[in-house]
């Protein structure tokens, strides 16, 4: 069996398919990290709304405790800044290798 792998594998190095299926994990894995880190985001949007209308008294039934308080108006801060950095973390720049010791596979390095 370990025979038919590095068959397949020499075979796929040298007609470039697997830089091509590297390629593809690597578009997908990013897209799910994205679209996770968004979902996140989100969460942290809803948090900072919901304390900020709080704070404001804006939501029902109106917590007198909450309104204007400043510990509330902390939480609200707070999340938004959560939200923008998860946001700055997704920027493609800060993203471009999440595992940086990992490299493409590609036709063999002599060793030596």
């Amino acid at each position: 069996m370990r025979e038919k792998y590095e068959l397949w594998a020499n075979e796929a190095r040298a007609s470039g398919r697997a830089q091509i299926s590297w390629d593809i994990w690597q578009a997908a894995f990013q897209a799910g990290v994205q679209h996770e880190r968004e979902k996140c985001a989100q969460s942290c949007d809803a948090m900072a709304t919901e304390h900020w209308r709080l704070y404001k008294g804006r939501s029902e039934p109106i917590d007198k405790a909450c309104m204007y308080n400043p510990h509330t108006e902390g939480i609200s801060d707070g999340a938004a800044l959560c939200a923008e950095e998860i946001r700055a973390r997704s920027k493609p720049e800060d993203s471009a290798s999440l595992w940086p010791g990992l490299r493409p596979m590609g036709p063999e390095e002599p060793q030596g």
